[in-house]
């Protein structure tokens, strides 16, 4: 892997494109998230509805997504800034563009989400975002338990 020194004084540019499978792997990596399949990672980012990296040099140092279904429900996915771009304001920038896009496509009372990182939720509250009510946790079920093949006991 080669090293690159990042220079603050010269600002990224935003590209509405998707990374490549590998470039998003990396920057998961760097995020210290779980190795994901390539072939899973592709058709996640062609399924997105909108993708933004930030480049410098023809190398793609952050990226982020939306992902939903277009009309009801919008997710910001994925915010993920190479270990030597962060605290130069990148992800900053590519929020207030994902918010912009959001302001143009998602209609009046669609819900907009995230699941923020740990340690990153106050980054989202700069924008606006807030935690959901106990009445309305957010809920995940790995993947594990849908192979467990597990009885599933419905509550009646």
């Amino acid at each position: 892997m080669r090293k690159h020194n990042a220079n603050p004084d010269q600002p990224v540019t935003l590209v509405a494109t998707r990374p490549t499978a590998d470039q998003y792997m990396h920057l998961r990596g760097q995020a210290g998230w779980d190795a994901v399949d390539a072939r899973a990672a592709e058709a996640g980012l062609s399924s997105s509805l909108y993708n933004l990296v930030a480049v410098d040099n023809n190398r793609v140092v952050a990226c982020a997504r939306i992902v939903g279904d277009g009309g009801l429900y919008f997710y910001i996915q994925d915010m993920l800034v190479d270990q030597e771009y962060r605290g130069r304001g990148i992800g900053t920038q590519m929020m207030q563009h994902l918010l912009k896009w959001l302001d143009s496509h998602a209609a009046e009372g669609a819900f907009i989400g995230l699941m923020a990182a740990r340690n990153a939720a106050s980054f989202y509250a700069r924008f606006g975002f807030r935690p959901r009510d106990d009445d309305g946790p957010g809920m995940f079920l790995p993947t594990a338990e849908l192979q467990s093949g597990s009885e599933i006991s419905p509550v009646i």
